[in-house]
């Protein structure tokens, strides 16, 4: 979750607000849903398949993970997203931590006074990019 929201983030998808609460939303949520549908899947699996249960376990696990997660997203990812500060899908400008170009002869800042760099359409980054962007973003530069 840490790496997919700090894409996210530098690609102007998300907020910093956004950033923070769901990648410790994401990791608490994942982790659990992780852990309980292997549990019971394990459980399940022994208790229906003694003789197969931890193919079957496994099988019952993935299945249960998939709509945990689905569920997840959809019931609680999402509305807290929207919460602190959109759901990802505003056009350029509307999300104070997207680049707003500034008027002609200024530089573009963010809210927080820095310079900002346009995202580039179609151009995805690099873990190590998206994380020396953030430290950037961190540090006020």
């Amino acid at each position: 979750s840490l790496a997919s929201n700090a894409i996210q983030l530098a690609q102007g998808k998300i907020g910093v607000k956004q950033f923070l609460g769901l990648t410790l939303l994401d990791t608490a949520a994942y982790g659990a849903i992780g852990w309980g549908s292997a549990a019971a899947g394990a459980a399940i699996g022994t208790a229906l398949f003694p003789g197969v249960g931890t193919a079957a376990g496994f099988v019952i696990g993935l299945g249960l993970g998939f709509i945990g997660g689905a569920v997840y997203e959809k019931v609680l990812r999402n509305p807290v997203k929207s919460a602190l500060g959109g759901g990802g899908s505003e056009s350029p400008g509307s999300n104070p931590s997207q680049y707003n170009p500034a008027p002609a002869g200024q530089s573009p800042t963010s809210p927080a006074g820095y310079p900002v760099t346009p995202p580039t359409p179609g151009v995805e980054l690099s873990y190590e990019e998206a994380m020396r962007a953030i430290e950037q973003l961190s540090a006020g530069r």
